[in-house]
């Protein structure tokens, strides 16, 4: 049973914010979970402009009046896709954007799944109010240990994708014993890993990478971050290529994923570019990602 954590307070920011998102979906049931509620919570004076969002149904009207009541409030829909948990629980996920504003809504028969590993898990429930903090979100996240919460299948790409993306944002250090062990596990994972699948295959291999590029790039200090995946064996994984170009001065001018690749590209040998480039260009699958359709448009 889900223990409701009664002393995470719901903030006037929080409340704002879950009223918002009730008046933009007009859905009276949701939960709002990710990295926004968690940084309300740790600092309530943070800026937040990205919000995941969960409904716990799957019906098509649902969607659609959902789609609709976007559109409305002048919200662009970038993209919805079919996404997969514990490799077969189908979701659909609905990206939208208007300004600086991000929307990822994802229709699933259980909201309660949300989370891979407990700094991820915490939740807010609307209309309720009240926060969900069911496996210590809170406590991880100021221990900084990386700690899986669910014992499914899923898909190992997918996981280290919101590793290097937990990692950089709350200043993880991947080389700890702990969570070295676990980034290993899911590294091995990977190296074999065989799926079928346009989103379990192409789909799963362009999130890391982005989040690869993402996430040195968002981190406090960026050759630290290139560094810790280098040493935890991820940079191997993705990027083979590029484990002894890069050096501390390579990060001077690097302020976006675009000039991280275009560092990259210009101290490859000639016979690693093609390479590189052709894993860079799965980027375009993520078409509702600005900054890598940037990225892919910049290559060709």
């Amino acid at each position: 049973m889900e223990q409701k954590k009664q002393n995470i307070d719901i903030t006037p920011q929080i409340d704002s914010i879950l009223e918002e998102i009730h008046n933009v979906l007009n859905i009276d049931d949701f939960i709002f979970y990710g990295g926004a509620i968690i940084d309300l919570i740790i600092n309530n004076k943070l800026p937040i402009n990205d919000y995941d969002i969960a409904i716990q149904t799957k019906d098509k009207k649902v969607i659609s009046e959902v789609i609709k009541n976007l559109e409305i409030n002048n919200y662009k829909i970038l993209e919805k896709i079919r996404y997969y948990k514990n490799i077969d629980i189908e979701l659909i996920v609905i990206y939208a954007s208007r300004g600086n504003m991000s929307l990822d809504i994802a229709f699933m028969k259980d909201v309660t799944i949300v989370g891979q590993f407990s700094i991820n898990s915490l939740y807010c429930k609307y209309p309720e109010k009240i926060v969900i903090d069911k496996y210590n979100a809170i406590e991880d996240i100021k221990n900084k240990k990386i700690k899986l919460i669910r014992k499914e299948k899923e898909n190992p790409y997918i996981l280290l994708s919101i590793i290097m993306k937990l990692s950089s944002k709350y200043s993880i250090d991947l080389d700890y014993f702990e969570n070295k062990k676990v980034v290993k596990f899911f590294i091995e994972k990977a190296k074999y890993w065989d799926h079928k699948s346009f989103f379990h295959n192409k789909l799963a291999r362009a999130s890391a990478i982005s989040s690869l590029l993402r996430s040195i790039i968002r981190s406090k200090n960026k050759y630290k971050t290139f560094l810790a995946f280098k040493n935890t064996g991820i940079i191997d994984l993705l990027l083979p290529e590029v484990n002894n170009i890069l050096n501390k001065d390579s990060f001077n001018n690097v302020k976006t994923k675009s000039d991280l690749i275009k560092e990259i590209l210009s101290n490859l040998e000639i016979k690693y570019k093609k390479t590189v480039i052709k894993k860079i260009e799965i980027l375009r699958y993520r078409n509702w990602d600005i900054a890598d359709l940037e990225i892919v448009h910049s290559i060709n």
